[in-house]
């Protein structure tokens, strides 16, 4: 398991200009910057706020929540102006029973692996933990359900490094190391079901 254990899970919110904390959800878009934290579960709007960043700046705030679905399969990151932006992208339900959640909250090193308990440097000035809980990680062949990368240092201007500790028992948890402290938001998107966090620019 990863050694920063997190509570519930991500129903994610990130506030790029008013660092505050509410936000929307939209079928093609996320919302506008000045939108303080946007709801990640499709039914539940409540989402669960406190902690704080440890460095100046935007406070990152702890969202929790439902997830689209319990199948995970890829991760990827992009910048555009002002903004990086990971996105999440999920597959059709499995079935079962336990509804999938995540969690989005400030963390601080060390680090490790979650399976060796290996120590992990991770690129960045301040990190948040995202995990996703409840996942189907493999299918009825035994061939993993996440597709995507496990390690990835993109040239962006916020996100430095986003990493994959934790893959274990149904639960996907990834440290982010940012650089500056730029608000972040989390959004859900539908038409495919993705799940948006963003990084203010420094």
């Amino acid at each position: 398991m990863i050694p920063i254990r997190i509570g519930a899970l991500l129903g994610l919110v990130l506030s790029l200009a008013g660092c505050g904390t509410s936000a929307t959800t939209s079928p093609g878009r996320p919302a506008p910057p000045s939108a303080a934290a946007a709801s990640m579960s499709a039914s539940q709007g409540a989402l669960e706020s406190g902690g704080r960043s440890t460095i100046d700046g935007c406070p990152t705030m702890v969202q929790a929540g439902a997830v689209p679905s319990d199948r995970l399969i890829d991760m990827t990151v992009e910048s555009s102006l002002g903004m990086d932006r990971v996105t999440f992208t999920f597959g059709p339900p499995s079935g079962n029973s336990a509804a999938p959640t995540g969690e989005l909250r400030p963390v601080a090193p060390p680090f490790a692996e979650g399976a060796s308990g290996a120590p992990v440097t991770i690129a960045g000035d301040r990190f948040v933990s995202i995990i996703f809980r409840g996942m189907t990680v493999s299918d009825e062949s035994g061939n993993a359900v996440y597709r995507g990368p496990m390690d990835l240092m993109p040239i962006a201007p916020a996100i430095q490094e986003l990493r994959l500790l934790d893959n274990f028992e149904g639960n996907l948890g990834w440290v982010a190391g940012i650089r500056g402290p730029g608000c972040v938001r989390v959004t859900r998107l539908t038409s495919p079901d993705r799940i948006l966090v963003e990084v203010q620019q420094p």
